[in-house]
């Protein structure tokens, strides 16, 4: 518990926004009710995937435990692909919070430029600081929805 602890203090100058997040709605409060575990699911699935911290990380900024994280994140792929009502209604105004700008996390900031080469061709830039394990060497080309599934918030 003392490296999580640890990391936990050495990464969150680099996640203010979501400490104050997680301060301003109160999301490490005991609570069960919809708006506070949906805003949680949103923000582990948030802080594995775009902040690439571990389960154990994401928890231990949660209040929680990193199995809840895990099922949170199944959660949030499944009502984010059925866009559902409910958990887009109770997770506002979160994603709007943590959107990426030039401000944002260095790991998290990126650029996107489309060049039209013909009408079935598209040629994208993007630039940015990205962590290892995302960079591939494409060996075909991309559709739109592979390229969103791949740099957009999932």
């Amino acid at each position: 518990m003392l490296l999580i602890d640890e990391l936990y203090h050495l990464s969150k100058v680099q996640n203010d926004d979501i400490v104050k997040i997680i301060e301003d709605f109160n999301l490490r409060r005991r609570c069960r009710k919809q708006e506070y575990v949906y805003k949680r699911y949103f923000l582990a699935q948030y802080m594995v995937r775009r902040r690439h911290m571990t389960t154990m990380l994401a928890a231990y900024y949660l209040g929680i435990d990193h199995s809840t994280v895990v099922y949170g994140i199944q959660q949030h792929d499944f009502w984010w692909k059925h866009n559902d009502h409910r958990y887009m209604a109770a997770i506002h105004p979160v994603p709007q919070l943590l959107s990426v700008t030039t401000h944002d996390n260095p790991v998290t900031t990126y650029e996107v430029k489309f060049n039209e080469v013909v009408t079935e061709k598209t040629e994208v830039t993007i630039t940015g600081n990205f962590p290892p394990k995302l960079l591939t060497n494409f060996e075909k080309p991309l559709t739109g929805k592979q390229l969103s599934d791949i740099f957009a918030m999932s």
